[in-house]
C-alpha cells in the first residue's frame, strides 16, 4: 500500500468537503471528522482483502465488536472471521481475527496529546501503524526527535498535517515519515 498516496488522497478529500461549523473550533472538529472518515475508507480500500472491515471513531458500528470502551486507535482495519456457537440452534457470529492497520489521529498541538496517540498505537497488535499529528508551530524537528524511540517500527508511519483550523490558509502539503535505521525518511 502506498501510504503517502493514501494520506494525500484522504487529506485532499477532506479539503474539498463542504463542512460547516458555528465556531472555528467546531469547523476544525468537522474537518477532522471528514478526514478520519476519508482515511478509514482509503486504508480499507488499500488492504484488498474481502474479509477486511474498517472501524473508526466517528461510526457507531465498532461498539458491537469492541464494546463500549472504545477502539484501540481512531481507525482500525481488521480481518474479520465467522464462527458458530454450539447447541441446538447454532448462531453465527463475527469476530476480529487480525488487526491489519491501526491509525491514531491527534490534531492538538500539545506534546502530551501526541504521546497519548503513540500509546494507543503501541498497545495495538496491528503490524501497520499510522500516527497523524498536527504540524508543530515550533517546527517538525523537535517532534520527530521526541517520537524516535516510542514510535520506532518497521511499518510505522508518521504523517504531519496542518491543523484543520489552518486548512483555509496557504500551507505546506502533508509529510509522511518512516523511521529506518534510527533516521526519519520522508516518503515521496
Amino acid at each position: 500500500m502506498d501510504i503517502k498516496r493514501v494520506l494525500d488522497t484522504s487529506y485532499h478529500d477532506a479539503l474539498r468537503a463542504l463542512v460547516m461549523g458555528t465556531s472555528a473550533a467546531a469547523l476544525a472538529r468537522a474537518r477532522e471528522r471528514v478526514f478520519v472518515k476519508a482515511l478509514a475508507a482509503q486504508l480499507l480500500a488499500g488492504c484488498a482483502d474481502e474479509s477486511a472491515r474498517v472501524f473508526h471513531a466517528y461510526a457507531s458500528d465498532w461498539q458491537a465488536v469492541f464494546g463500549a470502551d472504545g477502539l484501540p486507535g481512531d481507525i482500525c482495519v481488521c480481518r474479520m472471521a465467522r464462527a458458530e456457537t454450539s447447541g441446538r440452534q447454532p448462531q453465527t457470529f463475527q469476530f476480529a481475527s487480525e488487526a491489519l492497520w491501526l491509525a491514531a489521529i491527534d490534531f492538538t498541538v500539545e506534546t502530551a496529546g501526541a504521546l497519548r496517540a503513540v500509546n494507543r498505537l503501541n498497545i495495538g497488535a496491528a503490524p501497520n501503524k499510522l500516527l497523524v499529528l498536527a504540524r508543530s508551530e515550533r517546527g517538525d524537528a523537535a517532534l520527530l526527535d521526541m517520537l524516535k524511540q516510542p514510535f520506532a517500527g518497521e511499518t510505522h508511519f508518521l504523517a504531519l498535517l496542518p491543523h484543520p483550523s489552518k486548512w483555509d490558509e496557504p500551507h505546506d502539503a502533508p509529510i509522511v515519515w518512516q523511521l529506518q535505521d534510527d533516521e526519519w525518511l520522508a516518503l515521496a
